[in-house]
């Protein structure tokens, strides 16, 4: 009985990316108005429905896709304390940062233009587990 739990799980993962990798793709070439659920359903080779499992709305798979983006940038800054320098952190934090915009530049792209239309999406992002997360990283700088 495990093992099926299991493997369903391992499907769940599969797919959750699959379609966070399909959305990022629709979402940077066509924006968020220009893509439709189905879009994304086709990139990721799933159904429709498949797509609606994960994520209810087009607009919660588009707050995901925009989550991962800062999840990924935000890593990068976890590696510095309050006993680095300052100067230094942010060199290494802007360096990482453009190399992530260089390896990953549709998500660099739906993140820009996120922000150029309000960052209306993020709002949700910076709750108070953020905000504290923030803290300790503006503590460095």
């Amino acid at each position: 009985m495990m093992k099926v739990k299991s493997a369903d799980a391992g499907v769940g993962a599969m797919n959750r990316r699959k379609i966070l990798q399909a959305a990022e793709k629709c979402f940077a070439q066509f924006g968020f108005k220009g893509t439709a659920v189905q879009k994304i359903a086709d990139e990721a080779g799933l159904p429709k429905t498949n797509v609606l499992y994960y994520f209810k709305t087009k607009q919660e798979l588009y707050v995901a896709v925009l989550e991962e983006t800062l999840s990924l940038w935000n890593s990068r800054f976890d590696k510095a304390t309050v006993e680095d320098d300052p100067a230094e952190v942010l060199a290494n934090y802007i360096a990482e940062k453009m190399e992530v915009s260089r390896t990953h530049p549709m998500a660099s792209k739906i993140f820009a233009m996120e922000i150029i239309n309000g960052a209306q999406n993020l709002s949700g992002y910076f709750d108070e587990e953020h905000a504290l997360w923030m803290k300790g990283r503006l503590a460095v700088i």
